[in-house]
């Protein structure tokens, strides 16, 4: 398969597929469908092997140390084992706030789990923030501001930091402690037009260019540390929602998409798998416990 020529992973269609998650040890894929409720797990084939269906939208989830998953619900984050089906709650975050929903969220090399939320109204607000969540449950506002909160991906070496807002149509970079899960230093990568794609779910690849799903234009956007697109993919969706890395040498790159358009393509709401151009960073795992 060419670098960057898409193809078909999965069968299962999302209303709005997000959070593509490549989980080593079980060798397959986790994904979420936010407004379809759901958890899907296919193996290296793309056959579905777990559909988990939950009370709430699930906005995004995240690989533990013990092999649990970390799911971010509408308005809380939970522990679930896939195993046995059990969840336990960790936390609540901006029950307060009902016009708010939990968003992208990724682990970060500091064993925390990073998750966004967003103003979920016709007119989105800046009234969404970054979170940073540790095992014990304790939640930490790392930012404010927000509109829709999104793009979260860290370099190999867990240096650096982006974050996205899909409404407002920028990328921010930070230069992060992974001992520490601090943020300093931000300043502005890019901004984006509506052809160009407003950024959505993100990752590096290995060489530290942040990949970014263009959800208004179809494409992949492939960004260097100066804000420079240097490579634009174009998907057989309307509305690539995030990329992601995996596979057993790191160099698939897996597309969610979502298939809420009033004139859709055949393929919205399809995972989507292709070469891509250098290895991808792997997920990181939330510190949670001894491995089980």
């Amino acid at each position: 398969m060419p670098v960057g020529a898409f193809a078909r992973f999965s069968p299962a269609v999302c209303a709005l597929g997000e959070s593509p998650t490549w989980d080593v040890k079980r060798g397959g894929l986790w994904w979420v469908d936010i407004s379809g409720r759901s958890v899907f797990f296919a193996d290296s084939a793309g056959c579905i092997r777990i559909r988990k269906a939950f009370d709430s939208a699930v906005a995004s989830l995240g690989l533990c140390r013990s092999g649990r998953l970390l799911v971010a619900l509408a308005k809380s984050v939970i522990l679930w084992e896939p195993r046995e089906d059990i969840s336990w709650p960790l936390c609540e975050i901006e029950t307060q706030m009902p016009e708010n929903r939990l968003n992208d969220g990724k682990v970060g090399p500091d064993g925390r789990f990073w998750v966004g939320s967003m103003h979920d109204a016709p007119r989105r607000e800046a009234r969404g923030s970054l979170y940073r969540i540790d095992a014990s449950g304790r939640v930490e506002k790392v930012l404010d501001g927000l509109r829709v909160s999104n793009g979260l991906a860290w370099t190999h070496n867990g240096r650096r930091m982006c974050l996205s807002d899909s409404a407002a149509a920028w990328i921010d970079q930070f230069d992060f402690d992974p001992g520490r899960g601090e943020l300093v230093n931000r300043r502005r990568l890019a901004t984006l037009s509506e052809d160009e794609g407003r950024p959505d779910g993100a990752s590096f690849d290995q060489a530290d260019v942040y990949w970014s799903a263009g959800v208004s234009a179809g494409r992949i956007n492939a960004f260097d540390h100066r804000g420079r697109i240097i490579e634009s993919w174009s998907t057989p969706v309307s509305s690539p929602t995030m990329c992601a890395f995996g596979g057993s040498d790191a160099q698939k790159m897996f597309v969610t998409s979502h298939a809420l358009k009033s004139v859709p393509q055949p393929e919205d709401g399809a995972l989507l798998v292709c070469d891509a151009r250098s290895p991808g960073v792997l997920p990181f795992e939330f510190d949670d416990g001894t491995p089980v």
